[in-house]
């Protein structure tokens, strides 16, 4: 009963210590006092990167290819940027009869994504909105021989990192 008790007394303490302002100002007579606010509000974004591709013949070049569309918006600080690439510059494509494999070539036009006062004379990089996606195109493109159905993926990575001019 008693360790129920003496428990009881310091979760009550607990709570009137956490109840006290972190740092106080006193006054002894009329007038005002000053309180200082501070909010932190963290750098986010969002990315979308294509789920599923098909590509398709391209008679002017003779490859099978398809266009792709990334997207990114976010508040982050001037001091950032989001990228969003391919991991890698090409990937395999297997047939699933034949086994027969092919090289696909991925070609993104931008990869970063900067604030907007950074954005004026930024050669390649996209300025972030942070009410609406900011677009980059891509392309996959591949030289199939073969009659069969191909597949293969490859990865995109996303990251908030440090803007280097």
């Amino acid at each position: 009963m008693k360790k129920k008790m003496f428990t009881a007394m310091v979760l009550a303490t607990a709570s009137i210590i956490s109840c006290l302002p972190v740092c106080a100002q006193e006054y002894t007579a009329d007038g005002t006092g000053e309180c200082k606010v501070t909010a932190t509000v963290s750098s986010s974004y969002s990315v979308q990167v294509p789920a599923i591709l098909e590509l398709q013949y391209n008679s002017g070049s003779g490859e099978y290819e398809t266009g792709y569309t990334v997207s990114v918006k976010g508040n982050i600080l001037p001091s950032q940027s989001v990228t969003v690439r391919p991991t890698a510059d090409s990937f395999t494509l297997t047939g699933t009869l034949t086994g027969e494999t092919s090289q696909a070539v991925i070609a993104q036009e931008a990869t970063e994504w900067i604030h907007a006062s950074k954005a004026s004379g930024s050669t390649g990089k996209l300025q972030i909105s942070d009410a609406e996606y900011t677009e980059a195109e891509g392309k996959v493109s591949a030289e199939l021989a073969k009659a069969d159905t191909y597949t293969g993926e490859f990865t995109f990575a996303f990251a908030l990192g440090d803007y280097a001019e």
